[in-house]
């Protein structure tokens, strides 16, 4: 679990050779504000809970939405984002699909 993600996200960047790719298999949720069931048991974990928030891509702690994730790569210098399986058209049919891998480039 990553206190600030953004600064992370930044370190890991610079620790790849240039065009590298960043791999990373995470929970996602539909929407930020929708809890997963999944967190109730990660909230008792002060890593978990007590993050740097952005209130464009993280306005709160928890997992992030596809499109969360793709702001916060983006943010911190990233790009050729790719989710393999694309989430959200697995999100919209089948609501409880929250896991996935995402890669980006340095």
């Amino acid at each position: 679990m990553a206190k600030d993600l953004e600064a992370t996200l930044r370190d890991l960047r610079t620790r790849l050779k240039p065009g590298g790719r960043l791999v990373i298999g995470e929970c996602m949720k539909p929407d930020l504000d929708a809890p997963l069931y999944l967190e109730f048991f990660f909230s008792f974990i002060q890593s978990f809970t007590e993050v740097t928030l952005d209130p464009l891509w993280r306005p709160s702690h928890g997992f992030l939405t596809p499109e969360a994730w793709n702001a916060a790569l983006g943010h911190a210098g990233y790009g050729e984002l790719r989710h393999t399986p694309p989430p959200r058209p697995l999100m919209d049919q089948y609501p409880t699909f929250s896991v996935g891998a995402l890669s980006a480039r340095a």
